[in-house]
């Protein structure tokens, strides 16, 4: 089935114990056929799939055993809200996923527990295509890929419980239960994944997504609670999850566990928890009721849960939440509607007829999915206008958020934990380090309270931007005011989360289109932030968070920079803290970068990247010259050499870009060599203004005359009042202003060396040759190098990002 995107599997089930020659016994014929396979021209990798393995962490518990237990006060979902004991403001404010459903792929469920049971016993919701919507709890029941039927016990009814489970005596009237999951008011769709009592098997991607996400009222966020080892490394099924994340289902949120073999290092999180676009869940401890009497509490790590980073370096897993020995539902297959395990309201047995205590991050990810699916509810009911939240019902319009933003949102709100790894069942608390960013808890423990604002119940102020669309070399800026005069005393906090292009199998530096996220004071000490807690710029991941201590009345931007892409990146950004309510959030885009490459460092300025800032995208030519004498700037530079469109300011310079209009011209044209540039410097004074057109034409150019677009540019196009010739005559950027752009000698002046790079007999050739004319590069500005090895590692940088 996973053929469906990209490859397909080859399944070698030995039925015989003979190693006859050209059987699947038989390793050499195995091994002969793999390596013909990997030779095969259009084959790009070979992986060896390993079976999925389910995320429970087993655990004996005593018999004789009785535990206390509150009915209706379930702790993970005071847990995930807000951190207090017992205080579930979203369930105050009426969010508990009504309205919202949520996908469950795993090895069976027992639909007539009282946590999902229905009066109707209708067959109506069992099929692949099947859907009944009328059903109390579970809508859609695929049963074609499996055999539909749970164990005792079974993982899936456990699974499901601790995100939607919601206890009803009868199928028909609700009561808050014992073991109520996070999103009680959610529906549950299903996909069985078990064949008797064996592992369970993999559907593949294609066929998972489409089963619980298919209709209208389908699944919007989904869990797995199983994942395979391929300790830490990039695999195959890494690019469909991706792929597929970030392309076809650009609306659903994969949740899925770590996995449980932490206790033996790092580099454990399994497949697919260590992909990019997946959310990786590890577990924490419980509370109270849910503890044993050496267990230390919700600040704790229980020490099976599985480590990161991957093997190229990414952050994972990326939070945590309550799975260790959490109460849900029991799989009993010989009965029908086992509830609390008819035990007086007080106390029910660790094994009781229909609920019992489980542990693993197969019970974290769920946890987290439910609390999540309450967030998607806050957005759909029109808690948010289109880029901020007011926070009370009704107060924007409905809107359905990314799973970018979702990720961003839960990530953003993750709290430290502040205790240490606790080794379970024994207790010994291990003397490691433990921290945010790191291999074990990643962003921290999820904290509901400290994603979206809540009227009455927090002073948060919330940016949400959902799936925005930036291009290679623009730069998005959002200006932010602190406000702390309302009593509110929220840390400013950024993440910003984007779906990234699967990268190639066994990857060492998986990340595709890198974008960066970076936080500038205004105003003060103009020092930069970077995020992650590095103070360079994170090459990495796809997730970069930042946590700020702020002031009444600080000022602060916040830049989404398109450092590196292949193609176009939608992203999400979340902007959280004591926000003022005028809000700058027009985007800034940049120039070209210089010649010589930024550095990493840290530094109170800005970083050496960002040319310039955009006055506003919808200006004209006219209007840029205006409000560039408003503002007292001596100088103006219009051409085609800004690669956006818009009206800049550097220093004391403005720029007007003519840009390009499409993604074709922009392909068709900015190669070197093949791209004419029209130059047009513009020297303003006062009301006087002289227009002076200069171009260049490149020696391996073909016949193409530069023009300016009289639709896009008329300003212009009547000022010159004809169409503008190229040109010999070069002339040099002014050299009294460094800062604007790099400073090129004349001829007459020392020879450098100029970059080109061209196709030719179907190969682009790069090459640095010695030249004392003026030139321009491909990349928009004249920049020449004192060295060729200067050259070079531009050319080369160059090629990547063309390539």
């Amino acid at each position: 089935e996973r053929g469906e995107i990209e490859g397909f599997e080859l399944l070698l089930n030995a039925q015989q114990t003979v190693e006859d020659e050209g059987t699947a016994w038989n390793k050499n014929c195995v091994i002969s056929l793999i390596i013909g396979l990997s030779v095969n021209q259009s084959v790009q990798s070979v992986d060896v799939g390993r079976p999925l393995e389910t995320s429970s962490f087993d655990e004996e518990t005593s018999s004789t055993t009785r535990e206390l237990a509150v009915q209706g006060i379930t702790n993970p979902q005071w847990i995930s809200q807000s951190g207090v004991v017992n205080e579930r403001p979203f369930f105050d404010n009426d969010l508990d996923g009504s309205g919202q459903t949520v996908g469950i792929a795993d090895a069976g469920l027992d639909t007539d527990n009282c946590y999902f049971y229905d009066s109707s016993n209708s067959e109506d919701f069992y099929g692949r295509y099947s859907w009944d919507m009328s059903q109390r709890k579970v809508v859609h029941y695929d049963s074609d890929f499996a055999d539909r039927r749970e164990t005792n016990r079974g993982h899936g009814t456990a699974v499901a419980a601790a995100a939607v489970g919601r206890r009803s005596f009868d199928g028909l009237v609700e009561s808050n239960g014992y073991a109520d999951g996070t999103a009680p008011g959610s529906k549950l769709a299903f996909l069985d994944m078990g064949i008797g009592s064996a592992a369970i098997q993999d559907p593949g991607v294609v066929r998972l997504f489409e089963s619980l996400s298919q209709a209208d009222n389908g699944a919007k966020t989904i869990v797995g609670s199983w994942g395979r080892s391929y300790h830490g490394l990039y695999s195959s099924f890494c690019k469909d999850y991706d792929a597929i994340l970030r392309d076809t289902f650009t609306d659903v949120l994969f949740v899925t566990s770590s996995g449980n073999t932490g206790s033996t290092g790092t580099i454990t999180v399994q497949n697919p928890a260590d992909c990019k676009n997946t959310l990786a869940v590890g577990s924490g401890l419980n509370y109270g009721n849910d503890i044993r009497s050496n267990e230390l509490g919700i600040d704790y790590l229980a020490d099976y849960s599985s480590k990161g980073p991957t093997a190229d370096g990414r952050i994972k897993p990326d939070i945590i939440a309550p799975g260790h020995f959490l109460l849900t539902a029991n799989a009993n297959v010989d009965m029908v509607g086992e509830c609390d395990g008819g035990i007086p309201d007080s106390r029910y047995g660790a094994r009781g007829d229909g609920v019992r205590y489980v542990s693993g991050t197969s019970f974290a990810a769920p946890t987290v999915a439910g609390s999540a699916t309450l967030i998607r509810q806050y957005f759909i009911e029109g808690w948010c206008t289109t880029d901020r939240c007011c926070g009370s019902k009704g107060c924007g319009s409905s809107i359905s958020p990314s799973n970018s933003l979702m990720k961003a949102l839960l990530l953003n709100g993750a709290v430290p934990m502040t205790g240490k790894v606790q080794k379970v069942p024994n207790g010994a608390v291990l003397e490691e380090s433990f921290a945010v960013y790191d291999g074990k808890q990643g962003f921290g423990r999820i904290n509901l309270l400290n994603s979206v604002p809540l009227y009455g119940s927090n002073e948060l102020q919330l940016i949400a931007v959902n799936d925005k669309t930036i291009t290679y070399g623009n730069e998005h800026d959002y200006i932010i005011d602190i406000n702390t005069s309302n009593g509110c005393s929220s840390d400013l906090k950024v993440t910003l989360v984007w779906m990234d292009p699967p990268g190639a199998t066994g990857c060492l530096n998986c990340l595709v289109n890198d974008l960066d996220v970076y936080v500038e004071e205004i105003g003060g000490s103009e020092k930069i932030y970077y995020p992650n807690g590095l103070s360079r710029r994170d090459s990495k991941n796809t997730v970069e968070r930042l946590v700020i201590n702020t002031s009444n009345g600080e000022r602060f931007r916040v830049s989404v920079k398109a450092t590196n892409l292949v193609s176009e990146q939608r992203y999400s950004l979340a902007i959280a803290g004591c926000l003022a309510d005028d809000i700058d959030t027009s985007m800034n885009q940049q120039t070209n970068s210089p010649s010589k490459r930024p550095t990493d460092a840290p530094t109170s300025k800005r970083p050496t990247n960002k040319q310039t800032t955009q006055l506003t995208s919808c200006m004209s030519p006219d209007e840029c010259n205006k409000a560039r004498k408003q503002k007292g700037i001596k100088r103006m530079f219009v051409g085609e050499n800004f690669p956006s469109y818009g009206c800049f300011i550097k220093g004391n310079t403005a720029f007007f870009g003519l840009g390009f209009t499409s993604k074709d011209q922009i392909e068709n044209t900015d190669l070197p060599g093949y791209r004419q540039r029209l130059m047009c410097q513009l020297e303003a004074s006062g009301t006087n203004t002289t227009i002076d057109y200069l171009s260049v034409e490149p020696s391996s150019a073909p016949s193409l005359q530069p023009s300016i677009n009289p639709t896009l540019h008329p300003t212009l196009n009547q000022t010159s009042g004809q169409t503008i010739q190229p040109t010999q005559k070069l002339t040099p950027w002014p050299t009294n202003d460094a800062s604007v752009l790099p400073t090129t000698p004349t001829p007459a002046e020392t020879a450098t060396k100029e970059a080109r790079w061209w196709p030719k007999s179907d190969k682009r050739k790069i090459e640095c040759v010695l030249s004392t004319d003026y030139k321009v590069d491909v990349a928009g500005a004249n920049v020449m190098f004192e060295t060729e090895d200067d050259c070079v590692e531009y050319l080369v940088e160059l090629l990547k990002k063309h390539s």
